[in-house]
């Protein structure tokens, strides 16, 4: 779909000196870009067929033409609600005001660096196909300039729109509404770059795919995906594994029945065509009052097993190299949580004014949410492990905090990494500590969730000297592992080497402007691990509590090669406490009735 320009990226262009040139012949079309500076841009390239109409909800149909393009704006957005631009990095908010949705969506933008005159160098770049994603009712990839990316590392870059929401990811199990046709659109972007790749300047044999949160956890699906092999060598996650019943929906029917009542659309025949009939604006704001989330479904085919047991079991592509971390304070999700929910607990965490009980009531509901399940042993378990286990110097709130990154990023980012190097894959492990002095969110919550992502992009283009030596090492490490599958190639003698992720030290590189460095794992790093992928899946398989929803989470654990650790866990909360261990727990009423059920399930 061809689209006015938005003021904002006029503006933009105009003050860069950008101009109109460099044809490129693509499936696609004739493409005219605009260039600026050192870097070609091509925008709103349409990569399948418009999904409207009766393809709503069905896998997208490659787009194909041979006619001429202008490519000099950005394609609109798929349809999803606005982002809060509060706490948004300034740089990811320039469209936002002007930005214009659409189900005619499925585009893609290319940043194409020049190739230097009378250069012997090979004029195919590494391609690194960006999979933008805030959860999955949110991607925009128009939010990413990623042209210092490509200027810097001399890599085509591409970033990508898919379906997210209800009309992403409504799944009824048939072939007019499969399921997971969000995913699916990346595939299709993936053919297309792939088919493409020669005519964009691109090498088809050094194709990256990343992304951060949920567009790092369609990447660890495609990993594991039959659907994907082939279509890229390299993969980066930043902060999000698919796994477990958090990520990835068991019962996707009842949102599509819950969907349906509020639509006014029979439970018959006519209900596709009914949901099909709604127009845009009332299925995104009806879609989003049903109270389960709109995400993958494991189909058997796209999906067809949850992507971290599928890595245990040694099911991922054995040829692909991987770059795979978190940030230090991606637990800033539970805070700007409370934030954007106006709860109670927000002004406590603000504050650190947490006490014992909202502790245990937090750590309660966020495994209620995470795990799906309400085991008192699992909570008791669980509160023994982050705060009466850990060093009493840290309050409430750190440890709180704590238990929120391990939860949603930490522990499955360790075991996916963990599993895919046992299989003898080639892994390179981070850990991104550094909070960016243009960072809206507080200053306690560290390097929280996305803080990354300016220094991957190279958005920095002034201030602390520190941070801008740490992003050209960053967009450097990035960029030479696209290259090589390797992200020391093209960083400087002065830069820390990265060594690989091996079982025999679990090696990482801590990214951090005060102390880049090598570490190992640690001893609380292990204990986490094992507390996740151990200690959680024996509670819940020790108990036949009829409050459990099963968990693909949990299902595999035998086999997968974990580390020794020689320090009690919280598992042994279960097999019986020391009195000086009783006399920390029995502070309130809640942590007595929580001692007193685990106790008496392990008689």
């Amino acid at each position: 779909m061809m689209t006015s320009t938005p003021p904002v990226v006029l503006l933009f262009c105009l003050l860069a000196g950008a101009r109109a040139l460099a044809v490129l012949r693509t499936t696609s079309g004739t493409l005219t870009g605009v260039s600026r500076d050192s870097v070609t841009m091509y925008l709103g390239v349409p990569y399948a067929a418009a999904p409207v109409g009766d393809r709503r909800f069905q896998p997208p149909v490659d787009f194909a033409s041979s006619n001429p393009r202008l490519a000099q704006s950005f394609g609109d957005s798929c349809v999803q609600p606005g982002h809060a631009v509060d706490v948004m990095h300034p740089q990811l908010t320039q469209r936002e005001a002007t930005k214009v949705t659409s189900e005619d969506c499925l585009t893609l933008n290319l940043f194409v660096p020049a190739v230097p005159e009378n250069c012997s160098c090979d004029p195919l770049r590494p391609v690194m196909i960006w999979i933008p994603g805030e959860g999955f009712n949110y991607a925009d990839a128009s939010q990413f300039d990623a042209s210092q990316m490509a200027a810097q590392g001399n890599v085509v870059v591409v970033t990508v729109n898919y379906r997210v929401g209800v009309f992403g990811f409504l799944s009824m199990g048939t072939e007019d509404a499969p399921g997971n046709v969000g995913i699916q659109d990346v595939l299709s972007a993936l053919r297309w770059v792939k088919r493409n790749a020669r005519a964009i300047g691109g090498d088809a044999r050094r194709i990256t795919i990343f992304g951060r949160f949920s567009g790092s956890m369609i990447v660890s699906t495609l990993l594991t995906s039959p659907a994907a092999k082939g279509l890229f060598q390299r993969a980066i996650l930043q902060s999000g594994v698919a796994t477990g019943p958090y990520i990835v929906e068991k019962e996707p029917e009842k949102a599509v029945k819950s969907l349906a009542h509020r639509l006014g659309c029979p439970l018959d025949d006519t209900l596709l065509p009914c949901l099909k009939s709604v127009d845009t604006q009332t299925l995104l704001q009806e879609s989003q009052f049903v109270a389960q989330q709109w995400r993958p479904v494991l189909d058997g085919v796209v999906v067809p097993r949850d992507p971290l047991e599928a890595a245990k079991g040694k099911k991922a592509h054995e040829d692909v190299e991987v770059l795979i971390g978190e940030n230090r304070g991606d637990g800033s999700l539970c805070y700007l949580t409370h934030y954007f929910l106006n709860s109670s607990h927000h002004g406590k965490i603000a504050n650190d004014t947490l006490d014992e009980e909202d502790f245990q009531d937090l750590i309660r509901d966020h495994l209620r949410d995470y795990l799906k399940v309400d085991e008192p042993a699992l909570i008791g378990a669980a509160v023994h492990e982050y705060h009466y286990a850990r060093p009493s110097e840290y309050s409430f709130r750190d440890q709180y905090l704590n238990f929120c990154r391990h939860m949603y990023t930490g522990w499955s980012t360790e075991a996916f990494a963990r599993s895919l190097a046992s299989q003898g894959l080639k892994v390179f492990r981070y850990e991104f500590a550094t909070r960016p002095g243009q960072s809206r969110q507080p200053d306690f919550l560290g390097a929280a969730f996305g803080d990354e992502v300016p220094f991957v992009f190279g958005f920095l283009q002034s201030g602390d000297e520190k941070e801008l030596d740490l992003q050209d090492s960053i967009v450097k490490y990035w960029t030479s592992f696209a290259a090589h599958g390797d992200p020391n190639g093209q960083v400087s003698v002065n830069a820390e080497e990265w060594p690989q992720f091996v079982p025999e030290t679990w090696s990482y590189l801590v990214l951090s402007k005060d102390d880049l460095g090598v570490k190992s794992s640690s001893e609380t790093r292990s204990r986490d691990h094992h507390f996740w992928t151990e200690v959680i899946p024996s509670i819940l398989g020790g108990q036949r509590s009829s409050r459990r929803t099963p968990c693909s989470l949990l299902g595999d654990v035998q086999g997968a090669k974990e580390d020794s650790v020689e320090f009690p866990h919280a598992e042994h909360l279960l097999l019986g406490l020391s009195a000086a261990t009783l006399v920390l727990i029995l502070f309130t009423v809640a942590s007595i009735f929580c001692l007193f059920r685990i106790s008496q399930r392990t008689k």
